[in-house]
């Protein structure tokens, strides 16, 4: 967090986005407190308290300030980046017999799209403040290069699943609404984006999904996250 804040530092002026400033504890620590964002909302309890249709600008300006990460941060960490694939939860997946077919979709992937990615990039993720500002928190490795596709489907993914497991019937009614948001987030991104590629970044985020759960022992979570993805209830 404290790198990434450097970071936007200073950007600041060209970049879309906040990142609030940490403070440790003392030297020694691992914990540290963020400043304190006024009355903040994440954007995924925004999209389930209030109607689809007014947020989709600002999930269209999600997607660009994603995209100005993407772009401001790469040049800077690169020199440092780890393969996606060193991620312990890809090695279940590649060691498993869906190995092959996560290679395949990787390997399909663009190689000009490569970035440094932001990873953990949910909704609950970002906040909104009052003053309509973006703010990203919650930064986990941040030098994990692969192609840019992941962060886009990651949260296209878990937008789709969290409003789904928190009203079924809400999300089975406003499916198309809710699609139309992606859309929006997607567009703010960039034009460039290709909708198959897009896709199989999104299959191989659901395998990842899946295996995370594993791996943490919660395997009745993976089971029925599994068959969410594998039905195509979340698509």
């Amino acid at each position: 967090h404290k790198v990434i804040f450097n970071i936007w530092k200073g950007y600041s002026d060209k970049l879309s986005f906040f990142v609030p400033a940490v403070y440790y504890f003392n030297k020694e620590s691992n914990f540290y407190v963020m400043d304190f964002v006024r009355n903040a909302v994440n954007i995924q309890e925004l999209i389930l308290k209030d109607s689809f249709e007014k947020h989709k600008d600002i999930l269209q300006k999600v997607g660009e300030s994603l995209r100005s990460y993407h772009e401001k941060v790469t040049p800077i960490l690169e020199s440092h980046k780890i393969s996606f694939l060193e991620d312990t939860t890809i090695k279940s997946v590649m060691k498993s017999k869906l190995g092959c077919q996560f290679s395949e979709l990787y390997d399909s992937l663009p190689a000009n799209s490569y970035r440094i990615l932001l990873k953990d990039f949910k909704a609950s993720n970002v906040l909104l403040d009052n003053e309509s500002k973006i703010w990203f928190i919650d930064f986990q490795n941040i030098y994990y290069f692969a192609p840019f596709y992941y962060d886009l489907a990651r949260f296209t993914d878990t937008i789709k699943l969290f409003t789904f497991l928190k009203s079924p019937i809400r999300y089975v009614i406003n499916k198309q609404r809710i699609n139309d948001l992606v859309d929006a987030f997607v567009s703010g991104y960039g034009e460039e984006v290709s909708a198959s590629h897009l896709d199989a970044a999104r299959k191989l985020h659901q395998l990842e999904h899946v295996y995370m759960k594993r791996n943490n022992k919660q395997f009745l979570k993976a089971f029925v996250l599994n068959m969410l993805y594998k039905l195509k209830i979340i698509e």
